[in-house]
C-alpha cells in the first residue's frame, strides 16, 4: 500500500499536538493557520489554543532560550 501525504497549502486550517517535554503531556492547538511552506517545515500562526498550552509553550521557550546561552 502506498502513502499518500495531504498536500498543506498557505491558508489551510489544522489542528495539532506538540510534544515539547518528554513525560508531560503535549500542548494541543486547536486551530492554527498555515502561513507558509518549504516542505518538509510550516509556518503556522496558532489562533485557539488553551491557556495551559499557552503556558507550556512560553515555559518551554524560555527553558530553550536559556539552554542556548
Amino acid at each position: 500500500m502506498r502513502e499518500h501525504r495531504r498536500s498543506i497549502k498557505p491558508g489551510d486550517q489544522i489542528s495539532l499536538k506538540l510534544r515539547l517535554n518528554k513525560g508531560t503531556p503535549p500542548a494541543e492547538v486547536a486551530v492554527a493557520t498555515v502561513c507558509w511552506t518549504n516542505y518538509p517545515f510550516h509556518g503556522l500562526a496558532f489562533s485557539a489554543l488553551s491557556q495551559s498550552s499557552l503556558r507550556q509553550l512560553a515555559e518551554y521557550m524560555h527553558v530553550s532560550d536559556i539552554e542556548k546561552e
